[in-house]
């Protein structure tokens, strides 16, 4: 009966483990993205949702990404404009993050957009600032480079982030707050 008992709390401990969210990873950082207006919308064909990622990596320098600390695809629609995400990204051994939104226009899995946004990253950082969407779009194709942002931890964690413009046809406005 002990070994029954053993057994079956090893199970639940196991599974509560790999629950995403599993109240250890509170201790990580917490995203809430706010579409103050989504890009989607201005063309007749579009669907109307915004299909997103944002990647947050370890910022070390201008020239080179390492693998991504956390990523998360979502959709916004009409009626559902904000997501809370709950990441188990340890901000402790970290000076500054770096965030980027995408827009996903293809389907095109995250298992070949990010590797080219981490091999490339001092190209399209350098595109980005220059607003040369063509040279974006020879990396990234369809997907469209809706914002990078450095977070300083050292100056404390920033309360809200702010990406918007215009991009092609559309115009983009969101708002994501960092929390620990």
């Amino acid at each position: 009966m002990n070994g029954l008992y053993y057994l079956l709390s090893s199970i639940i401990s196991l599974c509560s483990s790999l629950h995403p969210n599993n109240s250890q990873e509170l201790g990580g950082l917490k995203l809430t993205v706010n579409a103050v207006d989504l890009s989607e919308n201005m063309h007749q064909l579009s669907s109307g949702n915004d299909e997103l990622i944002v990647f947050i990596y370890k910022f070390e320098t201008d020239s080179a990404l390492k693998e991504p600390l956390y990523f998360k695809e979502f959709n916004f629609s009409k009626n559902y404009q904000s997501k809370d995400f709950q990441t188990d990204i340890n901000t402790t051994p970290v000076q500054s993050l770096l965030l980027i939104l995408l827009e996903r226009d293809t389907q095109r899995p995250v298992a070949q957009i990010e590797p080219v946004i981490r091999i490339h990253f001092g190209a399209i950082l350098d595109s980005y600032r220059q607003l040369d969407y063509n040279r974006i779009e020879s990396y990234l194709g369809d997907e469209d480079l809706l914002g990078i942002k450095k977070i300083d931890l050292r100056k404390g964690l920033a309360k809200e982030i702010r990406l918007a413009g215009r991009l092609k046809m559309d115009k983009y406005d969101y708002r994501i707050e960092i929390q620990n």
